[in-house]
């Protein structure tokens, strides 16, 4: 008891002095915290929005490991599927599927392709088996020839339609990540673009790989300006609340403050802007706002009896400022438990949120 008893007395001391100091220093005050997140906030500037497959595993974990050795000895996880579509019978013409050779070689060429298939591939293994050399045939009648006699196979089957007006092309890939997997995706769009806008043939890029990407960074983006938005809807209603327009630019600052260290902390640590990452956000910007209408009512409650502002910083910090300071110290100790996690994504969130609720104290 004695031992709460002298921590409390401290605290009580610390805050009797930050209230002091804050009310013959505003400015200084306010200053301070505008630099400092104006730093944070340069610090996270470039953060890189990305999402991996693996980066829920440990490096050394058995499932990321066992990925990357079927990556380096077979093919990859990750998918991206390319629809051809034209006339009937368009897929048989040796031109276009001496295009799609010439686009499934230049796949391979590029960074994180493992492999790609399509009819192509089975249409030289059968001018193989006859011919004795893997290669398209120069005429059509040829190419008709080869696929009649490949009729059946399921795996034709699922790469070209019945009457040959549709096909589709299989790339496989390396988990190298969102933003180098649409990086490619932008790659192959214009290439295909290029070689297939004079053959009739519309190419274009799909796959749930591609859908589940671009889903993920839309989500993380969106996020973010939600948090924009939700941080001027905030000092709008406090300016409301408190029918004071300074009362709601005022919080603005400690509600943003933590948002910025956050960004800042995830640039220094090497983080990246990912779902598990921005929703410590949220989570910290609700914890800001409880905070910052606690002591708003106080400090009115207490200038509202009569004290001078800065007696009613004093009381407004040995009361709910103590509040604040043990709420903020039992959610760092309860973060701290994620910190034990075999999930990466788990111990990211956790390192984030200890540093974010720290600053809120």
């Amino acid at each position: 008891l004695r031992k709460r008893t002298r921590v409390g007395r401290r605290l009580d001391l610390a805050l009797s002095r930050i209230a002091d100091f804050s009310a013959r220093r505003p400015l200084k005050v306010v200053l301070t915290a505008a630099l400092i997140t104006g730093l944070c906030v340069t610090a996270g500037m470039g953060l890189e929005v990305n999402n991996y497959l693996l980066g829920i595993y440990h490096d050394d974990h058995p499932t990321a490991k066992a990925t990357r050795l079927a990556e380096e000895k077979l093919e990859g996880l990750v998918r991206m599927q390319i629809s051809l579509e034209g006339g009937k019978g368009d897929m048989k013409r040796p031109d276009v599927l001496k295009q799609v050779d010439a686009l499934q070689t230049w796949l391979e060429q590029q960074p994180g392709v493992t492999a790609s298939l399509s009819m192509t591939d089975f249409i030289k293994e059968m001018h193989r088996a006859v011919m004795g050399s893997r290669a398209l045939p120069d005429s059509r009648q040829a190419v008709a020839q080869l696929l009649l006699m490949a009729e059946g196979e399921t795996g034709l089957e699922r790469h070209v339609n019945f009457d040959y007006s549709r096909a589709r092309v299989e790339v496989r890939l390396a988990d190298v990540g969102a933003m180098k997997y649409l990086e490619l995706v932008d790659r192959t769009r214009g290439r295909m673009a290029e070689k297939f806008t004079a053959s009739g043939v519309q190419a274009r890029v799909t796959g749930t790989s591609m859908i589940a990407y671009r889903g993920i960074n839309r989500l993380v983006k969106d996020l973010l300006m939600s948090l924009s938005l939700a941080l001027l809807v905030i000092g709008l209603v406090l300016a409301g609340l408190f029918r004071s327009l300074r009362i709601g630019l005022v919080s603005l600052l400690p509600n943003t403050i933590p948002l910025a260290v956050g960004l800042g902390s995830m640039r220094l640590l090497g983080m990246m802007l990912e779902p598990v990452t921005v929703m410590i956000f949220s989570i910290a910007l609700g914890i800001a706002v409880d905070d910052t209408i606690h002591f708003f009512v106080r400090y009115r409650e207490e200038v509202g009896k009569g004290k001078d502002p800065l007696e009613a910083a004093r009381r407004t910090l040995g009361t709910a400022g103590r509040a604040m300071v043990f709420t903020s110290v039992l959610l760092v100790g309860g973060f701290t438990v994620t910190l034990s996690s075999s999930f990466p994504g788990t111990v990211r969130f956790g390192t984030l949120g200890i540093i974010i609720l720290l600053s809120l104290i």
